[in-house]
């Protein structure tokens, strides 16, 4: 892949600057559907009534992994190993703590105090049955992701494992996206009459956010500290 990039002309400037315009792009689409939250405008939700809606704490998850990305990109793109916003520990701990009650409360099929605070602070407009749970696979999606940037944060170096992961969280989306096409809702990771699945919103970012981790170059010598 890295040949291939180079054939084409992707200098690893290039492919921070499409990294970065990927996560910009993310932020965007996110900001426009906490927009269609706070201001009740459906179809910035789910411009496709007959299929599941973001949530809200996913929405704000896909703003934290795009601004992430962002910083990230911007590192590649300046060609300096040293650059690391010090805001990524922040990020990952609001992913956590947005995540991990939607996850622990499909485990364990309960309703969690947290998910109640959504749906009293917004009003239901998704097709799933719990206003504020986002689904298992959505919600796991989430953390992994956010852990591997931490993993980024902590060890500079790693974007070598960008690729694989970002490959691989692409792939996640567009399977499901695919899922959507030929009304398989297995592929959209549908598990249960209450998860209905990632929702297209949330497949499309994470093929975005996948795809620019897959553009991430691992810091080589001529990168220069700033």
């Amino acid at each position: 892949m890295k040949d291939l990039l180079e054939r084409i002309g992707m200098t690893k400037e290039k492919q921070g600057a499409t990294a970065l315009a990927l996560a910009m792009t993310v932020i965007v689409l996110a900001l426009v559907i906490i927009m269609g939250w706070v201001l009740s405008m459906p179809f910035f939700i789910n411009p496709i009534p007959s299929l599941p809606a973001i949530k809200f704490n996913a929405a704000l998850c896909a703003l934290l992994l795009g601004m992430a990305l962002g910083m990230m990109a911007n590192r590649v793109r300046t060609m300096n190993a040293e650059r690391i916003d010090v805001g990524m520990p922040l990020i990952v701990m609001l992913v956590i703590l947005l995540m991990l009650p939607s996850m622990l409360a499909m485990m364990f099929n309960t309703q969690t105090g947290f998910e109640q605070f959504f749906l009293q602070l917004l009003a239901e407009k998704g097709a799933t049955t719990a206003a504020g749970r986002v689904p298992f696979a959505a919600a796991a999606t989430f953390v992994m992701t956010a852990l591997f940037f931490f993993l980024m944060f902590l060890r500079p170096g790693t974007e070598k494992y960008a690729k694989p992961f970002g490959a691989l969280l692409a792939i996640a989306g567009i399977a499901a996206i695919i899922g959507y096409a030929v009304n398989m809702p297995a592929l959209h990771y549908q598990l249960n009459e209450t998860d209905y699945g990632m929702s297209i919103y949330t497949a499309i970012m994470f093929v975005m956010i996948g795809t620019g981790l897959a553009l991430l170059q691992k810091p080589g010598p001529e990168f220069v500290a700033q």
